[in-house]
């Protein structure tokens, strides 16, 4: 097993979320950020279309204390303004030992102090490239927890994975308390000439610090346009002491990490439990120590995961990773070392994990004061969202199962949202189809749901390269939404001249719950 170290996001892809499964393979998938399997996307039941761009990025890492900022209102430099202006030959993917990003692959970004080995990797804030552009977040704060300790005005080295090199770098710090936006600092903007994939860079002085990493990576002409990424890094810089969050509410400091309820006073056992709890289900004990077969345990998208100690008991330190069934990568998703067991350095009871759309063992390594060591292991699998069947219905009140394609949204009631960008409707139709008299009305149904708005036309399927849908003579069936944004009162309905075609319905949705999402169902219809 190989294992990246560091902390926060390393190697999970935005939208490497098993939604549905895809029957059409891809000849080169891509990767997700920081390497790892190739992207899975957010394919359709029937088919596949070829992802070509990330929507959603999702990031696996450990949230405690993570609090989100307001937009900068001094428009600091952005993706855009990270990019060179200067032209770049085409050339190998690999120079001088730099190595292209490869297609829908966001290489994380560390930041550590030179002559060290430890290296941290931020909290991966956003991307942009391969022609799909993610929309450009607040500046967020990483937990303590995942922070560089370094001394005042320390060098800092930032580095990357994957090989990569990058051709430009912008680093800006901000205080975590107050967050003036107007009063940061911005020790490096510049072209890196040559290419290189280690930069050093002045440090923060004394404080709290955000470290905003904005790097724009040398694609050597390899893929259109730039593959740049923005990435958070929490620096602890001088001799603190440091607090655990930015509020200014709290009289008095606090350890690197303090616990989120009071530590239990029952002292931990070598049979100490440690549960997840996903969602609204029931806890799941974890496996006693790392050989133990490791109970299995099911994450829908969106759910939340929270490890407790039983009794509230507090590790002082701990690793917690995963390793990931597929590529057989650990990811280090939070650590931290505190060889004096002291617990005014570092105690907790409960994490907060956002792993989302990956399957693998969950391992807790967790220590207590007077050496006491525990393990504990669960094996973890992603349950793909599966997309809601839509059925036309004939007039003689026949039901035919349509195809849902690529380019599935989701926005679930729990704050989860993901989305598809595809090259290819991922459909292809075949010689099952609905058959129909010309003129006569034909309805949807979406059972479980409420159709908030729809829209249809008729016509083919072309495959030039990859399949598409085309109408060429403008065959619009209909559509709309309520004037209320709520569901539609009536089911839709249409009416279909003679001929055999493809019909290409857009359906946004909800269920009781509130979960939403849209995407472009296709069926075979003859009508005669």
């Amino acid at each position: 097993m190989t294992r990246a170290s560091g902390h926060g996001r390393d190697d999970l892809p935005v939208d490497d979320l098993p939604v549905f499964d895809a029957i059409e393979s891809l000849t080169d998938p891509g990767r997700p950020p920081g390497g790892g399997p190739p992207l899975r996307g957010l394919g359709p039941a029937r088919g596949a279309g070829a992802a070509v761009g990330i929507l959603a990025l999702l990031v696996i890492g450990i949230v405690v204390g993570n609090i989100s900022m307001a937009a900068d209102p001094t428009g600091s430099p952005g993706p855009s303004s990270a990019s060179s202006s200067s032209a770049r030959p085409s050339g190998s993917p690999e120079i001088a030992g730099c190595r292209s990003p490869r297609q829908g692959e966001f290489p994380a970004v560390t930041l550590g102090i030179p002559g060290e080995t430890r290296l941290v990797e931020g909290l991966f804030g956003f991307g942009t490239g391969y022609g799909q552009p993610t929309a450009e977040p607040a500046w967020q704060i990483p937990p303590a927890s995942t922070a560089l300790v370094v001394g005042a005005d320390s060098r800092l080295v930032v580095g990357t994975r994957l090989r990569a090199c990058f051709r430009h770098l912008i680093v800006q710090y901000q205080l975590t308390e107050p967050m003036q936006r107007d009063a940061g600092l911005q020790p490096f903007n510049a072209d890196i000439e040559p290419s290189s994939g280690t930069i050093t860079i002045d440090g923060p002085p004394d404080g709290d610090w955000v470290g905003r990493v904005t790097a724009d990576f040398d694609t050597f002409g390899t893929l259109p346009g730039d593959v740049v990424t923005v990435t958070y890094f929490r620096i602890l810089s001088g001799s603190g002491p440091f607090v655990t969050g930015p509020s200014t509410q709290r009289p008095t400091p606090s350890p690197v990490v303090s616990p989120a309820v009071p530590c239990g006073s029952l002292p931990p056992t070598l049979d100490v439990g440690v549960s997840l709890f996903i969602g609204s289900d029931l806890p799941v004990a974890g496996a006693l120590g790392d050989a133990a077969v490791p109970a299995e345990v099911h994450i829908r998208p969106g759910d939340g995961i929270r490890m407790i100690v039983d009794g509230e008991a507090c590790a002082v330190s701990w690793v917690i990773d995963l390793l990931d069934s597929e590529s057989g990568v650990g990811t280090v998703i939070d650590s931290i070392s505190n060889e004096a067991d002291d617990p005014a350095f570092a105690a907790q009871n409960r994490w907060d994990l956002a792993i989302t759309g990956r399957s693998g063992i969950l391992t807790a390594d967790l220590r207590f004061r007077g050496g006491l060591r525990v393990i504990r292991t669960w094996n973890l699998v992603a349950d793909p969202f599966d997309v809601p069947a839509l059925f036309l219905i004939g007039p003689s009140g026949t039901r035919f199962e349509a195809s849902a394609g690529c380019g599935l949204g989701l926005e679930l009631s729990n704050g989860y949202q993901a989305a598809d960008s595809c090259g290819s409707i991922g459909y292809k139709p075949g010689p099952e189809a609905l058959r129909v008299q010309a003129y006569r009305t034909i309805h949807l149904d979406l059972p479980g749901w409420q159709i908030l708005s729809w829209g249809a036309s008729c016509g083919r399927v072309t495959t030039l390269d990859a399949p598409q849908f085309d109408s060429p003579d403008g065959c619009g069936l209909g559509g709309g939404s309520s004037d209320s944004g709520g569901p539609l009162l009536d089911p839709p309905a249409f009416v279909l001249p003679p001929g055999d075609t493809v019909i290409q319905v857009g359906i946004g949705a909800v269920d009781v719950g509130g979960n939403r999402f849209n995407v472009n169902y296709y069926a075979h219809v003859i009508a005669r």
